[in-house]
């Protein structure tokens, strides 16, 4: 009798055993979708915002353009100013870009994975 409720045991705790395996793959495809989801949305929402703004700069660089070429009475100067001062802030957000990006984003990025764990 014994070693039939030794095999009986062993093989519910087998079938205990692959369920709670099998619960631990669900709860892990569950948070992978969960954060997919979350850096996917994120990123349409940050490229949507990035694309207006990107627009309005343009369109904004435009206008200065002229409008610096009509006051000093040559358009090419004025396209000259603007490139330049765009550039200038280019050169000036590359040399600053790992305290303003990298850093914060890496901070953020490790909260939530911490969470997501916990």
């Amino acid at each position: 009798m014994s070693t039939e409720d030794s095999a009986l045991n062993s093989s519910k705790l087998k079938k205990q055993l692959e369920e709670a395996l099998r619960e631990h793959t669900n709860y892990y495809k569950l948070l992978s979708f969960k954060i997919v989801a979350k850096f996917v949305t994120q990123s349409v929402r940050m490229l949507i915002v990035a694309s207006v703004s990107l627009f309005a700069l343009l369109f904004l660089a435009f206008s200065g353009a002229f409008a610096l070429g009509a006051y000093w009475g040559n358009y090419a100067y004025g396209f000259l100013a603007v490139s330049g001062g765009l550039l200038l802030l280019l050169f000036l957000f590359l040399l600053v870009a790992k305290q303003i990006v990298d850093r914060p984003v890496l901070r953020k990025l490790s909260e939530l994975f911490s969470k997501e764990i916990k």
